[in-house]
C-alpha cells in the first residue's frame, strides 16, 4: 500500500538528510510553499527506514528548544540517537550560527550548554566565539570534535565566503577557531563543498566562491 501523502516529504532542495542509527532524517530546505508572498525555509522533519528494498517516510513532530527553520545548513550524526545541525539560511538577509541538537527517538530538540536558542537572529557576532553566520559550509565530526569548514555568509551579512575552520568540541560544546593558514598554503575560500576526516586529516572537495569552482 503506498503511503498517505501527508506522510512523505514534498519536493524540496537545501535539507539536510543524515543518518542517525538505523533510520535517516530529513530536516528543514526550501519547498514551493510560500508565506506572505515569499518561499521560506522549511522546519519540518521527516523520518526514513529502508527494510528489504521498502522505504517508509514518517512525518514528526517535535518538542523542546526548537531552532529557527532553515536550509542549507550543516548536520552531522552527533551518535545513533541525535542529530546535531548548524547555521543556514534564515531568509534573504539572515544567516545563522547557532547549533541545535535533536533527540530523534524522543524527538525532542535541545540547545547545547553555553549556547543560546536564537529567535530573532541579526547576523550579529557569535557571543561564544564560534564563527560568524553562514550557510553551504561543509563539516564532519572527528575525535569528539565537529569541524567547520568555509560557507557563505558574514556578520550583518556581507555576502563574504569564508576559508576559516572551527573546531566545537562536543563535550564542552565550546567553539575555537583553528588557526591554519600558517600550515602549508591554506584552501581558497569557498562554499557548497563536501567534507570528511581519514588518516589524521580532514579534506575538502570542491565549491565555489565569486570567481572559479573548484
Amino acid at each position: 500500500m503506498e503511503q498517505p501523502e501527508a506522510e512523505r516529504p514534498k519536493p524540496r532542495y537545501g535539507h539536510s538528510f543524515t543518518k542517525v542509527g538505523a533510520q535517516y532524517v530529513l530536516y528543514g530546505g526550501v519547498d514551493n510553499q510560500k508565506v506572505d508572498g515569499q518561499v521560506m525555509p522549511k522546519g519540518d522533519i521527516y523520518t526514513c527506514s529502508i527494510v528489504k528494498n521498502k522505504i517508509t517516510w514518517s512525518k514528526k513532530t517535535a518538542t523542546g528548544d526548537i531552532p529557527l527553520p532553515r536550509t542549507q545548513h550543516l548536520a552531522v550524526e552527533l551518535d545513533s540517537q541525535n542529530l546535531l545541525i548548524f547555521g543556514g539560511i534564515y531568509s534573504n538577509k539572515t544567516r545563522l550560527n547557532d547549533v541545535a541538537i535533536l533527540n530523534v527517538p524522543t524527538m525532542t530538540w535541545k540547545v547545547p550548554p553555553g549556547h543560546t536558542l536564537l529567535t530573532d537572529p541579526k547576523n550579529e557576532p557569535s557571543k561564544i566565539n564560534g564563527p560568524e553566520p553562514r550557510a553551504s559550509c561543509a563539516g564532519c565530526i572527528y575525535k569528539d570534535k565537529l569541524y567547520v569548514f568555509g560557507g557563505l555568509g558574514g556578520t550583518f551579512y556581507t555576502k563574504k565566503v569564508f576559508n576559516d575552520l572551527f573546531e566545537l568540541d562536543l563535550k564542552t560544546f565550546k567553539w575555537t577557531c583553528v588557526d591554519y593558514k600558517n600550515v602549508g598554503r591554506p584552501a581558497e575560500p569557498r562554499c557548497g563543498h563536501s567534507m570528511f576526516a581519514a588518516n589524521d586529516m580532514l579534506y575538502a572537495y570542491g565549491g565555489w566562491n565569486n570567481e572559479t569552482q573548484f
